[in-house]
């Protein structure tokens, strides 16, 4: 039988830098919660790659700093082919977007990882 479980709680610091136009996948700063978790639960690197300006800075945890959208997409693509294959997200509530610039925006949000167990 597969089980879920609740893996871990991580908060996602996110750090957007917008070419001119750049929030034409989004609505708001705000959507990119959930892009990035669409992207995450189906594994997809393609949305991630949509998903990032080619300047945008990675925090996905304290100390940890990935810069560029190459960068980015083929760290998390290692992950989704190791450890995150099996995992899927969902957000906890809240999100909060700090504007930088009208280009670029933090945003941050709590999400739960979920893992599938086989027998």
């Amino acid at each position: 039988m597969t089980k879920l479980f609740s893996k871990t709680l991580l908060a996602f610091f996110f750090v957007f830098c917008f070419a001119v136009g750049g929030f034409a996948q989004s609505k708001t700063p705000a959507d990119m919660a959930d892009q990035f978790i669409k992207a995450w639960n189906s594994h997809d690197m393609k949305l991630f790659n949509r998903l990032f300006a080619d300047d945008a800075v990675w925090v996905p945890v304290a100390e940890t700093r990935i810069e560029g959208r190459d960068n980015i997409v083929k760290d998390i693509g290692s992950a989704h082919t190791s450890r995150a294959k099996t995992t899927t997200v969902r957000q906890t509530g809240m999100i909060k977007v700090q504007k930088l610039r009208r280009d670029a925006a933090v945003v941050f949000f709590i999400s739960v990882f979920s893992t599938k167990m086989g027998n």
